[in-house]
């Protein structure tokens, strides 16, 4: 069981919200139970970087302004892995919005690049 959100870092907060909320249905409802404000999850991660992957998508990185990030919908690992790598970020979590091929496509791929990782969402 995770602490109270007054005492885990914003980026994992932003992580939790995101978990509850399912990413595409962020309400007040949702973050309630997180005891968070709309504006200091809007403020967790310190950047969100987009990344082109295959023809038509993108993945993110969520950077927590402390080393650590958190990548959405990675289907394209490598090359998710390898920007972060070049941002001197570390990934702890992986977030899937839903489990088709070119979102979660990635995850075990990525489970590889960066062992002990968690998933949150569609396993992939």
């Amino acid at each position: 069981e995770d602490p109270p959100a007054a005492t885990i870092s914003p980026l994992r907060a932003l992580v939790l919200l995101l978990s509850v909320a399912h990413l595409h249905q962020a309400t007040a409802a949702a973050l309630t139970p997180l005891g968070l404000a709309g504006r200091q999850i809007a403020m967790a991660a310190q950047r969100v970087h987009t990344i082109p992957i295959f023809d038509d998508n993108f993945a993110y990185i969520l950077d927590g302004g402390d080393g650590t990030a958190a990548c959405v919908d990675p289907a394209d690992a490598k090359a998710v892995f390898k920007f972060a790598q070049s941002k001197g970020l570390t990934l702890t979590h992986i977030l899937t919005t839903h489990s088709h091929w070119d979102h979660a496509g990635g995850n075990a791929d990525m489970k590889k690049l960066v062992p002990g990782i968690e998933i949150i969402g569609g396993k992939g």
